[in-house]
This record gives structure tokens, C-alpha cells and sequence, in this order.
């Protein structure tokens, strides 16, 4: 843990080590999951916890207070911090609409220069940060084959494979330089 890809430090490590050693099977199990919340009702928030998963993922758009007491909620409930996932991206989907509407992936492709998708990484996560993200499912990289297609339209960089690599690439770069995994 002292290495790559972790770099912990020998009280992180303690920390890890006694964690895991007091779990349960079950426990352990239920840190592989990742599961996907739709709602903001605590209720079904908690049943939702009670399997003590390694993350939630936020999949639909809620309004801004919504999304922040779900995620502090959440985070007050476990023990061992959890992974906050979701598709972070602008556009229909976009989960920061009370926030900032951005350009979508393939209006960023349009540009040409993958610095504007680097920009684009960056102040996506540093957004999603703010929401309580700490993992992001983006960017798109599907190709798109048919543009009439509702499922990758403009949530992609297009259809030149080359453009699609430069571009994620560098909206990856963009998303790692502000913490976002």
C-alpha cells in the first residue's frame, strides 16, 4: 500500500489494516458494490446504505440542495467513507443544471483543440467536488455511428476515433488535475 498506485503512509495503512479486520464477510462483499440511487428520500436512502456499499452512484438530475444533503446524509451514515459516483457531463443529463450549463462533448470536439476539453475535465470535477462527487463515469467515449442515435448524440466527441482519444484524454487530464477520480 506503500506503492503505487496508493502511496499511503504507515498511518493509513494501520488504518486500512484494522478496518478490513473487523468487517464482516458480508461487509467486505458490500464494498465491491456500487449502487445506484435515483432518489433523495432518506428512507429509502438508508435502506439503500444498509447493504454498506464501497459507493453510491447518482444516476438522474436532481436540484442542487437535494443532491448535497442526499450525499452529506450519506457520508454521516457510513463508517468507512464512501465513493460517490455519477455521469458527470453537461447536456441533458447534466446534474449541475442550477449551477452552470457548459458546452456538451461533441460542441467541445467542434473546437478542434483538446485544450478546451482539458478546461472542460477540469471545471467538471471541480463542480462535481463541490457536490460531494469523488468519481466520475465520463467522459463518453462511444463512438457515434448513427447521429439520429438518442443514447450517444452529443454526449460523445464524435465520430473520428483520433478526435474521440485526444479529446478524452484530455478531459481525463483536465478531471485528474483537480482530484476527481
Amino acid at each position: 500500500l506503500k506503492k503505487k498506485p496508493f502511496y499511503l503512509e504507515k498511518e493509513a495503512i494501520n488504518w486500512v489494516s484494522a478496518t478490513l479486520s473487523s468487517m464482516t464477510p458480508k461487509e467486505k462483499i458490500g464494498q465491491l458494490l456500487v449502487l445506484n440511487c435515483l432518489h433523495s428520500d432518506e428512507h429509502k436512502l438508508k435502506e439503500l446504505l444498509s447493504f454498506k456499499p464501497g459507493a453510491i452512484h447518482r444516476s438522474g438530475i436532481l436540484k442542487q440542495t437535494e443532491l448535497r444533503k442526499t450525499v452529506k446524509y450519506a457520508a454521516a451514515f457510513t463508517e468507512i467513507p464512501l465513493l460517490f459516483s455519477g455521469d458527470l457531463e453537461h447536456g441533458i443529463m447534466n446534474p449541475f443544471n442550477d449551477d452552470l450549463m457548459y458546452q456538451n462533448h461533441l460542441g467541445t470536439a467542434a473546437t478542434g483543440d483538446p485544450l478546451f476539453a482539458e478546461y472542460m475535465g477540469t471545471v467538471t470535477a471541480k463542480l462535481g467536488k463541490s457536490y460531494g462527487f469523488n468519481w466520475s463515469f465520463t467522459p463518453d467515449v462511444d463512438i457515434i455511428l448513427n447521429f439520429r442515435s438518442s443514447i450517444t448524440g452529443t454526449r460523445t466527441f464524435g465520430s473520428n476515433p483520433d478526435t474521440i482519444l485526444s479529446m478524452a484524454s484530455a478531459y481525463i487530464r483536465g478531471m485528474k488535475s483537480a482530484g476527481m477520480a
